[in-house]
């Protein structure tokens, strides 16, 4: 999967492993994404063949 692929995660959308450990409905990136959008965040994904991906995200502090 190549980081551009990753970047345009939509709902329902999973990582594709060589072993299979747990089964989910591809959930997960897609609500934390809308989460951190939500709340004036940002996330990015960057993916290497054969190395991992590296997922980052900030959200700002709170205000006072």
């Amino acid at each position: 999967m190549t980081t551009e692929q990753i970047k345009a995660i939509g709902a329902f959308m999973q990582f594709q492993r060589e072993v299979n450990e747990q089964q989910g409905i591809g959930l997960g990136l897609t609500i934390a994404k809308r989460i951190i959008e939500i709340h004036d965040g940002f996330i990015d994904i960057i993916s290497n063949k054969n190395q991992g991906t590296t997922i980052k995200f900030a959200l700002p502090l709170a205000k006072e």
